[in-house]
């Protein structure tokens, strides 16, 4: 607006002030956007320092410095990251998981979800089918494709599990009480183990390749990777959120944050 409808608005001297206790680059701004002898109110201009070159500097100077401070440990928040760590003991793996509850958002906010329960009758086949591997045989297991289909193998090493053939008569009969059942309605064999070919990086020590194992239902249990463990223990002490890659952890300084979080912090600052 010229200054004669401005002045009709709220007075020119009060326009005149708005610009003039600008910063000098703010108020070049809007002259160079509006025309000589135009100006416009301070509150307009304030959407264009987004533009200038001076301006995002600045924001990615104190972004940076936000960082540095904020991606820190010491000896009190390193206490807190180990407890909430062994609190987590038990929990499975799944590549690209940032421990969310299958079928839920409940893991570390740069990956709060992604992982979802199997439980179809369409998946009670267990002959291994190559061509289609999610067709395979899963039964309360957990599973995600932001990486490659995986697959869980319910911690079936150590839980214990252990590995078992399509013939198994165990096997066979348990997939024989629960057909023509609703998946919510069926039970676990031996009372936390449900069958399943695993998939992906990190199951059986490198890709399950479908390997037919008994595992640990994976029905309110949190899954994690290596680096997604380390986030979210790190966000639930600190209430930052990092997402970085494993050398970037060894390496402090060298890494890139996706995002910031306090939400859901045990112990936020």
């Amino acid at each position: 607006m010229t200054g004669g409808e401005g002045a009709g608005r709220r007075g020119h001297e009060a326009l005149l002030e708005d610009v003039q206790t600008m910063p000098a680059l703010p108020a070049q701004c809007c002259r160079e956007r509006y025309g000589p002898g135009r100006i416009e109110p301070r509150s307009s201009c304030r959407p264009q320092l987004r533009d200038l070159p001076w301006h995002r500097a600045s924001q990615e100077r104190r972004l940076e410095n936000q960082r540095q401070m904020e991606f820190t440990m010491n000896p009190e928040l390193g206490r807190r990251v180990i407890a909430i760590a062994q609190k987590l003991v038990g929990s499975h793996y799944i590549n690209g998981g940032y421990g969310a509850t299958p079928g839920l958002n409940d893991g570390c906010p740069c990956r709060s979800g992604g992982i979802s329960l199997i439980a179809d009758e369409d998946n009670l086949n267990p002959k291994l089918n190559s061509a289609n591997k999610k067709a395979n045989l899963a039964v309360n297991a957990a599973t995600m494709s932001i990486k490659t289909y995986c697959v869980c193998a319910g911690n079936y090493t150590t839980f214990p599990g252990d590995v078992t053939t399509e013939t198994a008569a165990d096997l066979v009969a348990y997939l024989d009480s629960l057909k023509g059942k609703p998946p919510s309605s069926w039970q676990n064999h031996k009372e936390h183990l449900t069958p399943r070919r695993a998939f992906g990086p990190g199951q059986n020590g490198g890709d399950g390749g479908g390997k037919l194992v008994w595992g640990q239902s994976c029905k309110g249990i949190r899954h994690f990777d290596c680096v997604g463990f380390i986030s979210y223990c790190y966000w639930k002490a600190s209430g930052a959120v990092w997402q970085l890659d494993i050398g970037a952890w060894r390496k402090p300084g060298v890494a890139s944050r996706s995002s910031i979080s306090r939400q859901g912090s045990d112990h936020p600052r």
